[in-house]
């Protein structure tokens, strides 16, 4: 299901800027851009429960868009949000509490964009959470065939289901990344919109975990990504052995206990190896990746797991067209590219859409790998045959210079023999 934006803040700035603070300002530019429509959203929106600090934090960010209003242009947005505030500009009465409480309601309810900014939907805004959900959602442009009646430019979000639902079951996404532990998850939720998670994940997770445990084991994963970091940086990827690889193995230990950054260790090595030239020692940590996102039992991971799928088979077709490797690390390189790229395909198709440009691209990655396939195959076909005929030509060759070595014929009555061609006389010998 595709839904329209009732409202839309797209990412703008330096690329530094977006890092330094990129969610507050997208809804400081979001807070300007509601507020002519703010009693339309109060209706809409619903304003959670927030923790203290999370309120004091959404205060801050307004007065930041009322003062912004001082350096915009008069008739502005962001002046209206300014001289509301004051009234001295004509505009609506906007205090700061007003202005507080509007951009809560924007942020809990707002859908962060895929390239970057955010966006209100109204319906969407209405599924609840779950931490192993049964739909996904994603952002693209408004396309007229969406059949979209909204006047607002912007992308629209579609929900997507990831398994099969039945009549009468809720509709769930998730608010926060679902790949996180739960202590993660549970702060996350608790203070961006105001709720303690219960689902059956984290009854299940919370049971078994252990607290202690789980702090020691994720503060030794972010001390070896720093490590991978400063080794990156020295250079030490081209070293023989690489210390990236030792890295690798510990942090394949304590990936339990935080997978976002274990993967996230696993895929700065192999990017790092790749800029070396280790295409082996990549796709080794590619597939160490994918076999830790292919053990976990929920649905939610397919993009996840075809983002991965997918940089390996890219780095498998590099490995299989390069001149060191042998027929038979080829032949292994383009099979396994082959099966990557396909499995990525399908799930992108299920949790994007056959239309989605990234399921295209796993589509291109698979045809390409199919065509290298069927390349070598041809070619080893084309070599056997001209052996063949080599081999033809050699016995045939062989046989003419046998023909013509022949002994003087012994006196008495009348013989022959049949030449190279053979042919002769019926009674030649």
């Amino acid at each position: 299901v595709a839904f329209a934006p009732v409202a839309c803040s797209n990412g703008g700035g330096s690329k530094e800027e977006e890092e330094e603070d990129e969610r507050s300002g997208a809804l400081l530019r979001l807070l300007v851009s509601a507020f002519d429509r703010r009693e339309e959203l109060a209706e809409l929106l619903c304003l959670a429960d927030v923790p203290e600090e999370t309120r004091a934090a959404a205060r801050c960010v307004a007065e930041s868009a009322i003062k912004l209003g001082r350096h915009e242009a008069p008739g502005s947005a962001v002046a209206k949000v300014e001289c509301g505030g004051v009234g001295g500009c004509g505009g609506a009465s906007l205090d700061i509490g007003d202005a507080t409480d509007l951009l809560l309601r924007l942020f809990c309810n707002t859908h962060s964009l895929d390239e970057g900014g955010m966006g209100i939907y109204a319906q969407a805004s209405a599924i609840n959470h779950d931490c192993d959900p049964n739909c996904t959602f994603f952002a693209a442009p408004s396309t007229p065939s969406s059949g979209s009646s909204s006047s607002v430019p912007g992308e629209a979000l579609t929900v997507r289901s990831l398994r099969e639902i039945q009549p009468g079951e809720e509709l769930t996404i998730g608010y926060v990344p679902l790949r996180l532990p739960r202590a993660h998850r549970a702060q996350q939720l608790h203070r961006n919109y105001g709720f303690r998670c219960a689902c059956r994940r984290c009854v299940a997770e919370e049971a078994e975990e252990d607290a202690d445990d789980c702090a020691t084991g994720e503060k030794a994963l972010v001390a070896l990504s720093a490590k991978l970091r400063a080794a990156i940086a020295r250079g030490d990827a081209s070293a023989e052995p690489s210390p990236l690889s030792k890295l690798l193995a510990q942090a394949k230990l304590l990936a339990h206990f935080n997978d976002v950054i274990a993967g996230q260790i696993g895929v700065d090595a192999a990017e790092a190896f790749v800029q070396v030239g280790r295409l082996n020692e990549a796709a080794l940590a590619y597939h160490q990746v994918l076999a830790r996102a292919r053990a976990l039992p929920f649905a939610f991971v397919a993009p996840h797991r075809a983002s991965v799928g997918l940089a390996l088979a890219a780095l498998l077709l590099r490995m299989a067209t390069r001149p060191a490797s042998s027929d038979d690390e080829a032949r292994v390189a383009l099979g396994r590219a082959a099966t990557e790229a396909r499995e990525a395909q399908a799930a992108l198709a299920l949790c994007r859409g056959e239309d989605h440009e990234t399921t295209r691209r796993a589509a291109v990655l698979l045809q390409r790998a199919a065509s290298l396939g069927n390349a070598r195959k041809e070619a080893k076909l084309l070599g056997k045959l001209l052996e063949r005929q080599a081999g033809r030509a050699s016995a045939g060759a062989a046989g003419e210079s046998a023909s013509i070595v022949c002994p003087p014929a012994e006196p008495g009555p009348e013989r022959t023999w049949a030449g190279s061609d053979g042919e002769g006389p019926l009674g030649g010998s």
